[in-house]
């Protein structure tokens, strides 16, 4: 094979077309998740200032832990637990203070007409309405 530096060959041609297509397609995939991070983290941030727990006594509860699911369909729950109480935002625009109530297995959550339970086990929740699952294969984001 002959190499000529200075001339424009097929297989040179279909790297180079190949080299940009890809980064620019790793530019894009790394651009959307560190977008989608930045947005759950500044949304966590908001809920963590307008979600602080307050007990029964109308007081800022101390001992809370929060936690940040993500869900199928670009569903996010964030949770702040607190006694046997958990506050829940949605980012639907929804938000739920429930209490804890008897499970098997894991902690569950429910209103006190039991339309809306928030299961949560390990790393892992889901949300059941009226019976039906709206919130499903959540996992606890890491940061």
């Amino acid at each position: 094979m002959n190499i000529q530096w200075n001339k424009t060959t097929p297989f040179s041609l279909i790297t180079a077309i190949i080299l940009f297509i890809a980064v620019f397609a790793l530019g894009f995939y790394l651009g959307q998740k560190w977008g989608t991070a930045k947005a759950i983290l500044e949304l966590n941030q908001e809920f963590n200032e307008e979600y602080v727990p307050i007990n029964d006594n109308g007081n800022v509860e101390n001992n809370y832990i929060y936690a940040t699911f993500t869900c199928e369909n670009n569903k996010i729950i964030y949770a702040t637990f607190f006694n046997d109480n958990v506050q829940l935002y949605l980012n639907d625009d929804r938000d739920f203070l429930l209490s804890q109530t008897i499970s098997a297995s894991g902690a569950r959550y429910a209103t006190e007409d039991e339309s809306f339970v928030f299961w949560n086990k390990g790393n892992t929740a889901f949300i059941e309405e009226d019976g039906l699952i709206t919130y499903e294969n959540c996992i606890e984001e890491t940061y």
